[in-house]
């Protein structure tokens, strides 16, 4: 007789929000705004604690943590994928985890909003670069830096819903740093990436 054992977890997610008519933009999935980036995760499963959680979790992070989950790890001289597993944020609702504090956000497509200061460009799919690259902490801001070289900033604690661009009020050394931290992200592959 053989018997089956069928362990299953459900995870609920989206690859990108969207945008309808916020911003002025014409409706759209590519942008650095919350309302594009910030998706629901609902996970169940076998062992999974209920609750609540607030750890800054990125799309890229959801296959190390289902091979976290299903013990099995990459092939010999696969390469690492990038992310990092949290599932014992799923285990352990007080867990820490390895947290990051920013999540990286890039896209090859975006559109035009000229009366806000927002600088974006067409989609452009035989790029070798993407139209910009930005990284977000959902309670605190939101930095983008574009091909051209103009950039956006939003105070998401004061301006929820991103209508100011406060890139102007920046210093050169605080656009700097946001610049290395960018780099340290786009470059990055598997375990070394923050």
């Amino acid at each position: 007789m053989i018997v089956l054992i069928l362990i299953l977890f459900f995870f609920f997610t989206s690859d990108n929000g969207y945008h309808l008519g916020h911003h002025r933009l014409p409706p759209g999935k590519r942008e650095i705004f919350d309302h594009d980036i910030r998706l629901p995760l609902i996970v169940a499963g076998p062992g999974i604690t209920r609750g609540l959680r607030t750890q800054l979790i990125a799309n890229y992070d959801l296959t190390p943590t289902w091979a976290d989950i299903s013990n099995i790890s990459a092939p010999s001289g696969a390469p690492d994928p990038d992310g990092k597993s949290f599932a014992s944020v799923l285990y352990n609702i007080n867990s820490t985890m390895n947290e990051r504090f920013f999540a990286l956000q890039e896209s090859w497509g975006t559109c035009e909003d000229s009366l806000n200061g927002i600088k974006c460009s067409g989609r452009n799919q035989s790029s070798t670069s993407p139209d910009y690259i930005g990284f977000f902490s959902p309670n605190n801001f939101t930095f983008a830096l574009f091909k051209d070289g103009s950039s956006m900033y939003f105070d998401n604690l004061v301006d929820y819903d991103q209508h100011t661009n406060l890139v102007a009020n920046l210093t050169n050394n605080t656009i700097a740093s946001f610049i290395s931290i960018l780099a340290r992200y786009e470059n990055c592959s598997g375990t070394t990436c923050p």
